[in-house]
């Protein structure tokens, strides 16, 4: 049984199994992503456009929980797996009353985003004069935390609403350090090492490729085994102004002896909206 957004009724469909349908705003699909960039592009970046995000993501929860409830009074003895910004197991991990399931595990599918020892939820921290790793990170890390105390304190308002009584940790970590267990679409040889990596934290590798495609290469594909390769991209939800990261690189790259090859994360190229040196190509997805 799947719960999830009401487009996705003919894959449950095309699989066997019953979807039981969020509504409202919880109801949302990944094609409906690009309706959020207007008030998000308007907001300043830092604690307000954090908030107003995770605000978001976490105000589904209500919903989430009250259908996912549903689906285990039926089904008690289930299983949870869900995807890492799904917030209706929230509740019960935090001790609200209801149904826990069995066992309730996160499925990451984007960058893993955990703080640790020597590390942001980014990656290594930049270098900070008189630190080393681990102090650079930890500065970075309380600064992050504080960005987000006022998300953090929203999802715990939100939650404690639902019945829950223990505390969250930085909102960032919460996705992944609450459920049961954590599994990260990913292998070690791509993640950074983690000396304090949770119990619960697997690596389970990537999905299985799909049935092969009719693909045709383009001209400059053979290019690739040739030169040094970056691949850049913004994403598929930041990517309303490309000079915030694609223009920039283009332009760091341009003398380099390297071939760059630019997604705009599904956007048409339009002719004239970017300066491409001889050494990029640019695509509509990067992979």
């Amino acid at each position: 049984m799947v719960v999830s957004g009401s487009r996705f009724v003919w894959l449950a469909g095309a699989v066997g199994v019953a979807l039981v349908p969020l509504a409202g705003p919880a109801g949302f699909g990944d094609r409906r992503v690009g309706e959020l960039r207007a008030w998000l592009h308007e907001l300043s970046p830092g604690r307000v456009f954090l908030e107003a995000m995770f605000g978001w993501l976490t105000d589904m929860g209500p919903t989430q929980s009250a259908v996912l409830q549903q689906v285990l009074a039926q089904q008690p003895d289930a299983a949870v797996l869900h995807g890492a910004a799904f917030c209706g197991t929230w509740p019960q991990l935090l001790g609200a009353p209801g149904i826990r399931s069995r066992r309730t595990v996160g499925l990451g599918i984007f960058p893993l985003t955990l703080s640790g020892a020597g590390l942001t939820m980014m990656g290594p921290p930049l270098p900070r004069a008189g630190l080393d790793v681990r102090g650079a990170a930890a500065a970075f890390n309380a600064e992050l935390a504080a960005q987000l105390t006022g998300a953090t304190a929203h999802a715990q308002y939100v939650m404690a609403g639902l019945g829950a009584t223990a505390m969250l940790p930085v909102i960032s970590d919460a996705q992944i350090l609450l459920p049961d267990v954590f599994a990260q679409l990913t292998v070690p040889s791509f993640e950074y090492p983690r000396i304090d990596a949770p119990p619960a934290l697997r690596l389970i590798g990537a999905l299985p490729p799909g049935p092969p495609t009719v693909w045709q290469p383009p001209s400059w594909w053979p290019g690739l085994s040739q030169r040094r390769v970056v691949a850049l991209t913004q994403g598929t939800v930041a990517d309303h102004d490309l000079t915030d990261l694609v223009q920039p690189a283009l332009d760091a790259l341009a003398d380099e002896d390297v071939l760059v090859v630019a997604g705009l994360g599904g956007r048409e190229n339009v002719a004239g909206e970017l300066r491409v040196p001889s050494n990029a190509r640019v695509v509509e997805r990067a992979c």
